[in-house]
């Protein structure tokens, strides 16, 4: 087993993670996106990034963990979470959940328009 940095977020804990953000963010659907956004801002928190690796011989850094929006239901708190953790691989295209995956996407990329810039979408 490959030796992992000191505060790096292995997979597993991510997965974890991101499940429990989506989960919650079904299960409080009244919650405000600041509001988890100050709770989320905390140091612990801050300090779980996904790590990065080239993609193929582009020379480009992307994170070892990608977001699929297949099911073109994702909330905006997931969106926005999976930036902050680094997570800014997006797979998507107009055939997933019936072009309702693109429509998600670009619904939070028009209340969010400064987190484009950030994404590498395949």
């Amino acid at each position: 087993m490959a030796k992992r940095k000191k505060g790096s977020l292995s997979r597993r804990n991510f997965l974890k993670t991101a499940g429990a953000v989506g989960v919650g963010s079904m299960l409080s659907p009244f919650d405000s996106l600041t509001a988890a956004q100050t709770r989320f801002n905390s140091s612990a928190a801050r300090s779980k990034v996904v790590p990065t690796r080239p993609f193929g011989q582009t020379g480009i850094d992307v994170p070892i963990l990608g977001l699929g929006e297949a099911f073109g239901c994702t909330s905006n708190l997931l969106l926005k979470q999976a930036i902050k953790m680094g997570v800014c691989l997006w797979d998507t295209a107009s055939v997933y959940a019936g072009g309702n995956s693109e429509r998600a996407i670009g619904k939070y990329f028009s209340k969010f328009p400064e987190d484009r810039q950030k994404i590498f979408s395949l």
